[in-house]
């Protein structure tokens, strides 16, 4: 049981009479090898920071005096996004601790394990950094190295800011289905593994997070120390501790009055008497009210006084200071000589070390970074509207530039060198500042529109970290109690988009969340976030009613779960109809008049743009699993133009529609191109960091190198998908990954049927593939992804047993199992797929690998039927049935498959006749399907010769080519015959030589 007890903070290192100093001086002088973890929370500016770099200086200070060695890791300080990702929070710390302990030459290599985890790490995974099992070898390897250093050397470790990894917006908590992040989990999982540690842990005070510390560290969560104001009596102490001159007992009740005992407007406020001469009759006005009123008054007096003098003595570092205001993500070298430079004041640039140290010996300044500075939080309110804010609109826009150009030059180098953590962590940093900036320029609206883009990005991506983050800047935003807060709205507001509008724009989002989580143990996630829906409808039911594109919003999203759950062609039909309002009024929307005096209008028309781009895509699946891949196509090539007509932070989606269109292409057959786009998606996704998406990109070259044998290349792109979705365990990738993998080995399987242990080794691998791919799937939609897991399995017992019979040894149960299993595909399979006639076919199949042809006929001919007639060679339409359409061109490759079956039974049989009509009908048929779809026409090639060549008698091989000859007139199929014939002449040939 941990125990909350009241500890006072104390900025002034002088100072020691506070219980805070005393009791981490007491821990760490005790401190020898048992772990224990200190939670420290507070207000912002009451002193946690301070706190924490008080118990570094601690452990230094002991080693001084008692010459006890312990290692601390400097302070982490999660403000800073580059640390908020596991394999950056690692290394930092392994870099610290080998730094502390390089003087000693014994230790020599001290984190080799974990280095050689990271990378292999890097090397197999393109350094993605999200938390779960991916992480698992380097994080052991990391605990493995870390423990036993720490069982020589104690070890104390400092992390600040805890709260950034939870960032919470009130108006939305409601939708928030996350019980907690998984950064949250894994970072405390970690903390209650390291041996012989102890750790501070500081952050704002959030009820949720308190309660998972008790939860995730149990007996390791020694206290709890929550820290408050100053006392009267500790504001006078800390005044005289400064040095200030003696005051009577009234003047320091004043200043504790003033500051409510608040250690950041305690400062300020001596600063501000301090400039006064601390003369009673010309104090301020902010002298005259307590706190809390006194807040916004102090800023207005510090910049009257402080700031009045500071530019009268010190010009440049005033600028500084007024800098730090605005730029609040942080002040460094490199971005200050831009401004600088921008601002045509050369000079600054030799200046700027002396004035960083300066500003950081400032008492309302502190570390942002490693090397970077910025203001206590406090201060930021207390000065933003009251300092000079002239130059602001320059200084955001400079920064903006700078922040795009290192943007540019970083993804240069990871197009040149590959993506490491660093260079990702890196990378989400440049994002968050720049986005910030945009956020916080006037008009705010491009910002909220690049917000709105990245954040749909990152889910899209199953990014969460990544989008807890940008959460994170954007709650600062929404954050009525700040002036930054309370502005962001006025200016949002005075633009036309009131906060009522951007509240349900963001519960709209956690719907999507609820649809693209997968950190959840939940498999209904589609069916929850129809049930989100509905509450958002009811929530915001005036908003939605007023604005069509918020509604068009919240449609998208339930489109989205809906089309993921779909069972019925009557769905599907409904569906559709859904999709073509939808897209209607989006592109209504779109070619409204822009005014340029009211940006509200532009603003509008790029939502739209995204919202209509993100449903085409959408819908273009949608035509994809009913295989009307024209229609598909054009959806995805529109969503595409759209997307490109947006900002870079849509990059990531308009890659995953491109993946979308080669998949569409290669189910078409054209399969060079659909190689060529889906190749270019991998890079993409790799350069963006989007890992989840980079291995959706593999799947898709994987199922395109099948198609065209390439197998090599087709087990490296699936091997790269697998590690890469070992941090998605239960989302449908990894399902469909599974699938993927078990079409390969099935392939396998059967190219090595004679090798028996080989082959049946990879059958076995096949078959458990496809029994993840259900389980991972379950019960969570997407039936005809479903059924294409049961056709795969049964397709492995045919082909198993098909093989074991060109072995001689007996595979009839295996045909059993096949048709058994192909049975309860087509009881799951839609009406009206090619997938159904596909399945009847397969089942075909297994009668004509065991020479059963009269049953096979018989099962053929109903998976003929259940393909629409105008897909038929010679199909001439009457006025009761429908007009012929090639919207479905699965359907040509349907019956030429059925059509060339058909033939090989024929040919069992000796109807050579029929042989040569069914021949014809099927090359006929291919050809119609697609003229480029060489691999398809390469196998029925070999498969016609192959069987051809079975009669073993040429005489009987010249009849059946005439036969073809004088059919293919009436079906007028020249082409078809002209291929057949040269076919005809090598199975002569062979059946000649090899007879």
């Amino acid at each position: 049981m941990t125990a909350s007890v009241p500890v006072f903070p104390d900025p002034a290192d002088e100072i020691g009479q506070s219980a805070a100093l005393n009791l981490v001086e007491q821990v760490i002088r005790s401190f020898a090898s048992a772990s224990a973890v200190y939670h420290i929370l507070g207000d912002g500016g009451i002193g946690k920071s301070h706190l924490l770099g008080v118990a570094q200086r601690a452990v230094q200070e002991d080693h001084k005096q008692r010459n006890i060695l312990r290692l601390a890791s400097g302070v982490i300080d999660l403000a800073d996004t580059r640390y908020q990702h596991p394999l950056w929070l690692m290394q930092i710390v392994a870099k610290r601790i080998s730094t502390l302990l390089q003087n000693q030459s014994e230790q020599r290599g001290l984190f080799n394990s974990f280095d050689q985890q990271v990378e292999r790490y890097i090397r197999t995974q393109g350094a993605h950094f999200q938390s779960g099992e991916g992480l698992s070898s380097v994080r052991d390897a990391f605990l493995l190295d870390y423990n036993q250093i720490a069982r020589h050397y104690p070890i104390v470790l400092t992390i600040d800011t805890f709260e950034r990894l939870d960032p919470r917006i009130p108006d939305v908590e409601a939708y928030n289905f996350r019980p907690a992040n998984r950064l949250e989990r894994w970072l405390l999982d970690l903390i209650n593994d390291l041996d012989n540690t102890l750790t501070f842990i500081a952050g704002r005070i959030q009820k949720r997070q308190v309660l998972l510390l008790t939860e995730r560290l149990g007996a390791k969560l020694a206290r709890r120390l929550l820290l408050q104001p100053f006392t009267p009596a500790e504001t006078q102490a800390y005044m005289e501790a400064r040095g200030e001159q003696p005051h009577d007992l009234a003047w320091y009740q004043r200043m504790y009055e003033v500051s409510g005992g608040h250690p950041v407007r305690l400062i300020v406020a001596l600063e501000i008497a301090r400039a006064v001469q601390f003369d009673p009759d010309h104090l301020p006005p902010s002298f005259t009210q307590p706190h809390p009123t006194t807040t916004q008054k102090l800023g207005q007096d510090f910049s009257a006084t402080y700031m009045k003098a500071l530019y009268e003595q010190d010009q440049t570092m005033a600028r500084l200071i007024e800098q730090a205001v605005f730029l609040r993500k942080g002040l460094y070298p490199s971005l200050l000589q831009h401004l600088a430079h921008a601002g045509g004041d050369e000079s600054a640039s030799e200046e700027m070390p002396a004035l960083l140290q300066r500003l950081q010996a400032m008492a309302f300044v502190k570390h942002a970074g490693d090397n970077m500075l910025s203001l206590h939080d406090e201060i930021y309110d207390m000065l933003t509207q009251h300092v000079s804010q002239a130059s602001i609109d320059g200084w955001y826009q400079h920064t903006i530039e700078h922040l795009e150009a290192a943007i540019k030059r970083l993804n240069v180098e990871i197009e040149r060198e590959g993506l490491t953590v660093e260079r990702l962590a890196q990378l989400r940093s440049y994002q968050i500042h720049r986005l910030y900036y945009k956020l916080a320029r006037t008009p705010n609206l491009s910002g909220y529109q690049d917000y709105c883009e990245l954040v749909y990005s990152s889910i899209l991506g199953y990014d969460e970290d990544f989008d807890i983050q940008i959460q994170d800047e954007f709650a600062r935003f929404f954050d009525a109690r700040t002036v930054l807060g309370k502005n962001y709205r006025q200016q949002l507001a005075l633009q036309g988009l009131p906060w009522e509008r951007l509240v349900c724009d963001e519960a709209v989002r956690w719907v999507f969340r609820r649809i693209h989580s997968y950190t959840s143990e939940s498999s209904n996630r589609n069916e929850e976030a129809l049930a989100l829906a509905d509450r958002v409808a009811q929530d915001f039911a005036q908003v939605l009613a007023e604005d069509p594109l918020a509604a068009c919003s919240l449609e998208v999203a339930r489109l989205e779960a809906a089309g993921l759950l779909w069972r019925e062609p009557e769905q599907m039909a409904v569906l559709r109809e859904r999709y073509t309002k939808l897209t209607q009024t989006l592109r209504a929307i779109t070619q409204r008049p822009i005014d340029s005096d009211l940006p509200l209008t532009t603003h509008t028309q790029q939502q739209a743009r995204f919202f209509l781009a993100y449903a085409l895509n959408n819908w273009g699946y949608l035509e994809r699993v009913r295989q009307r891949l024209k229609t598909a196509a054009n959806h995805y090539r529109e969503a595409i133009s759209l997307y490109k007509t947006l900002g870079p932070e849509t990059t990531a989606l308009r890659a995953t529609t491109l993946n979308n269109l080669a998949f569409a292409l290669k189910e078409q057959g054209e399969l060079e191109l659909a190689l060529r786009y889906a190749q270019r998606v991998v890079q993409i996704q790799r350069t963006v960091g989007h890992r989840y998406r980079e291995a959706a990109a593999h799947l898709t070259t994987t199922n395109i190198c099948l198609d065209l044998d390439n197998i090599l290349a087709a087990q490296q792109h699936v091997e790269h998908a697998k590690l890469l979705l070992q941090e998605f365990p239960n989302s449908r990738f990894a399902a469909l990954c599974a699938r993927t993998e078990g079409e390969l080995y099935r392939w396998l399987g059967w190219v090595n049927y004679k090798e028996r242990s080989v082959s049946e080794e990879q059958f076995a691998h096949a078959l458990a593939c496809y029994q993840t791919a259900l389980s991972l799937l379950g019960t969570s939609g997407e039936r005809e992804r479903i059924v294409e897991i049961y056709k795969g399995l049964g397709c492995t017992y045919r082909n198993r047993g098909h093989a074991r019979f060109r072995r001689h040894e007996d595979g009839a149960a295996d045909m059993d199992e096949a048709r058994a299993i192909l049975a309860q595909a087509l009881v799951h399979c839609p009406r009206g797929l090619p997938l159904q006639a596909d399945i009847m076919e397969d089942i075909g199949v297994t009668y004509v690998y065991q020479r059963r042809f009269v049953e096979a006929r018989q099962q053929l001919l109903q998976a003929a039927q259940a393909v629409p007639a105008e897909y038929t060679i010679g199909y001439v339409p009457t006025e009761a049935t429908t007009t012929p359409t090639d919207e479905v061109q699965q359907f040509w490759l349907q019956r030429a498959q059925i059509d060339l079956q058909l033939a090989i039974c024929a040919l069992g049989l000796e109807e050579l006749d029929e042989a040569g009509d069914r021949l014809l009908r099927a090359f006929t048929a291919l050809y119609r399907f697609s003229p480029g779809a060489h691999q398809q026409i390469n196998t029925f090639r070999t498969v016609t010769r192959d069987y051809t060549a079975g009669l073993r008698d040429p005489a009987r091989i010249k009849k059946l080519r005439h036969a073809t000859y004088l059919r293919s007139q009436r079906l007028q199929a020249r082409e078809a015959f002209f291929e057949l014939n040269r076919i005809f002449l090598q199975a002569e040939e062979i059946a000649e030589l090899l007879d």
